[in-house]
């Protein structure tokens, strides 16, 4: 799909959750909603006011805050976009998600050996996740380490290879391996991570 074709979705998607919030502003995910496509706009400091409504009014979901805890890391608040995301994984000590997120967050820290541990003490609890296996090739991506990164990506394609994300991790891999330009790549995902990993790729 065309970058032109992107567009039209992100304005369809922003139509359709200008609506649903115009019809009832009580309802999390669609204040959830509206954060996932300012934030794919890169519109990142605008995403967290959403995101804040969507924790208020749901105060126990774990994806808002932990989005919510990435997006303060994206803007340069990375010890309390961590802080976000610990709390939310208090409420979910399995999620896949909050332990990922939390663990590249670390790496983003600068602890890099304890974002390690965490990745892969979760994806012993869940093995064949292929957005755990795809936390991995971040960690590693964020850490320098081009081969590993490749390798996690392309291990996480084969875990998911007709979803979306799956096939944006091929298209990381690719990037890692110079086989194709991150320049010319351009991504749109309801997954952050992968939005945000283009920007974290080493060269």
């Amino acid at each position: 799909m065309g970058v032109g074709g992107l567009d039209s979705l992100n304005a369809l998607a922003e139509a359709s959750a200008a609506q649903a919030l115009a019809l009832d502003s009580t309802v999390a995910d669609a204040w959830l909603a509206r954060s996932n496509i300012l934030a794919n706009e890169q519109r990142i400091a605008e995403s967290l006011i959403p995101l804040q409504r969507s924790i208020a009014l749901d105060p126990v979901a774990v994806e808002p805050r932990v989005a919510y805890g990435l997006g303060l890391a994206q803007i340069g608040r990375v010890a309390d976009g961590v802080a976000a995301v610990r709390r939310a994984r208090d409420l979910d000590p399995q999620s896949a998600m909050a332990n990922g997120v939390l663990s590249y967050l670390m790496i983003l820290a600068g602890e890099v050996d304890s974002a390690l541990a965490i990745q892969r003490k979760t994806m012993a609890l869940s093995p064949g996740n292929m957005l755990l296996q795809q936390g991995l090739g971040l960690l590693y991506a964020v850490a320098g380490n081009r081969d590993s990164s490749a390798a996690a990506f392309r291990r996480a394609y084969e875990l998911g290879p007709d979803k979306f994300d799956g096939r944006a991790n091929l298209v990381f891999a690719l990037v890692l391996e110079g086989r194709i330009d991150r320049k010319s790549t351009r991504l749109n995902s309801s997954h952050r991570c992968i939005s945000y990993a283009v920007f974290c790729l080493k060269k």
